[in-house]
């Protein structure tokens, strides 16, 4: 499969914050841990702290979060080596989405398990997990039940409400018949429907990941996990009774504020959810110096709130401030692997891990792809392009495409003007009055060579409307429905062209801190 790359900065990154942080702003060092590279990683090995108690109970938790389904020998071999001192992780995480969503869901996974194979070469002596973190606690259904497959968007209909790692898969089967009849091969549609036999979106989420990427040792977690969770109790202590996660990244927001930047989390004074069966609520003070979910259904003074954080702290669940702390309390691990916008407030959480005494992990931008036809390589070529064009201003890329397009008239209207200057000048002199008459008049002109630049420009395009039609189709490949690629088709929709070939690419092309983006060249 052919490959070509192309700089992110040049192409999908725009946020000011994220290009600083790449170019290793100095003003950013108090933000993170340490800017990213090899050193960096040396330094995190050594100051990781993580006791054997910690890995016996992480290792138990993944048995038995493992045990419905058949592991690979890499994915037990990693397993177990979580034991060793010697072992780290790097992580990734997503949304639970509905046949794994966007296809970034599949290239971050890939990026991660690329720079834990450029580790291993780099340290031979230590052992490097690659990781997916499953958000099974995230309760907002809207944001995973959709998938563009297509030119149809597949909705996943049901009442259930709550963790949505938790939801039962009844009804996807169904959802499965709308792609049986399109491209997708039988072999990755019978891994759909084993997937979706599951019986929860967390454990099919799991069987899906195992398949894809379980040859290569992926683990997948579940913190939704009553085990785990023992690892939540000193948070939740302080976060209720002090605000401590609330006052740390609201200083840090006035920083990066001040700094010139855009926030992208906003914290609560507590950031924490109560967590049951159906539903996931926030918990809120009260001024009685009680507290309660915001819906009202349950409610806690000091005594009993501590009580049920030491006997059940699995009913409590981190939000977005407090669930990169929360994993990195139960994983050796050195690295998380995001995207812009998980960076971006993972930037806002250096004061987080401070309070709570956790090292911060290194944070990598992910590696990025884009999957399409050899064809459009000459299509380009024809039209004088090169494929970082297509992520220029559509306005821009016109010009380029049709330097004609754009009728200049502005010597025109200056002549135009200037005429009707001097008649307003000869006119005053006859009645100061027709002079305002006559130079309004000259304006209604201007305005008539306006119109008539326009019928010029329409006539133009008419003629040229082949190649605005090719330019047309080829951003849509590039960005269907205005969106990229990447965060807007699904994975499967390339399974069947690539076979296994895709992830494999991937994983073989992308460039760990290389801040690139993947080009693959599929044949049609």
């Amino acid at each position: 499969m052919k490959v070509t790359q192309i700089g992110l900065k040049e192409s999908l990154i725009h946020s000011q914050l994220i290009l600083d942080y790449l170019n290793r702003e100095e003003k950013l060092a108090p933000f993170n841990s340490a800017f990213p590279g090899t050193k960096a990683f040396a330094d995190a090995m050594r100051k990781k702290q993580f006791s054997a108690n910690q890995r016996d109970i992480l290792v138990k938790a993944l048995n038995r979060q493992y045990n419905q389904m058949n592991v690979g020998q890499l994915v037990q071999s990693n397993t177990r080596a979580l034991l060793d001192e010697k072992t780290f992780t790097v992580t990734t995480g997503h949304q639970l989405c509905l046949f794994t969503g966007p296809l970034y869901f599949i290239s971050k996974i890939a990026s991660v398990i690329r720079l834990t194979l450029d580790l291993k070469k780099s340290y031979p002596d230590n052992t490097f997990v690659p990781v997916f973190w499953m958000a099974s606690e995230d309760h907002d259904f809207e944001e995973i039940s959709n998938v563009n497959y297509e030119n149809q968007k597949i909705h996943w209909q049901q009442s259930q409400r709550g963790a949505v790692g938790r939801m039962s898969t009844s009804g996807i089967e169904s959802l499965i018949d709308q792609i049986e009849n399109s491209p997708v091969s039988t072999s990755w549609n019978r891994l759909l429907r084993e997937a979706y036999q599951m019986p929860d979106l967390a454990s099919a989420t799991r069987y899906l990941v195992n398949v894809l990427f379980g040859k290569y040792g992926v683990v997948v977690i579940d913190g939704d996990d009553s085990d785990l969770k023992v690892c939540l109790k000193d948070i939740a202590l302080l976060e209720y009774s002090e605000n401590a996660s609330y006052r740390a990244v609201k200083s840090a927001n006035e920083k990066l504020q001040n700094l010139g930047y855009e926030i992208q989390v906003h914290p609560r004074e507590i950031n924490l959810f109560y967590l049951e069966s159906q539903s996931r609520e926030r918990i809120v003070a009260k001024d009685s110096g009680n507290w309660e979910t915001v819906n009202g259904s349950k409610q806690w003074n000091e005594q009993s709130l501590r009580q049920e954080i030491e006997t059940h702290p699995e009913n409590f669940s981190p939000n977005v401030v407090l669930r990169p702390l929360y994993q990195e309390r139960i994983l050796p691990n050195l690295a998380y692997v995001g995207g812009q916008g998980e960076l971006a407030y993972w930037l806002q959480l250096k004061g987080v891990f401070d309070v709570y005494k956790t090292e911060m992990p290194l944070l990598i931008l992910r590696d990025h792809a884009c999957i399409l036809q050899e064809s459009i390589v000459a299509r380009l070529q024809k039209l004088n392009l090169n494929l970082l064009d297509l992520f220029i201003e559509k306005k821009d890329l016109l010009k380029k495409v049709l330097p004609e397009i754009n009728v200049n008239l502005s010597d025109e209207k200056h002549t135009l003007s200037r005429l009707f200057e001097a008649l307003a000048e000869k006119a005053g002199m006859i009645d100061s009055t027709l002079s305002a008459a006559v130079l309004a008049e000259g304006k209604r002109q201007e305005s008539a060579i306006d119109q008539i630049g326009g019928k010029m420009s329409k006539a133009i395009k008419q003629k040229e409307e082949t190649k605005i039609r090719q330019l047309d189709k080829m951003l849509g490949e590039v960005f269907p429905e205005g969106n990229f690629q990447e965060r807007y088709m699904n994975f499967f929709q390339f399974a069947s062209a690539t076979d296994d070939d895709l992830i494999e690419a991937m994983i073989q092309s992308f460039i760990p801190m290389g801040n690139k983006l993947s080009v693959f060249y599929i044949s049609s």
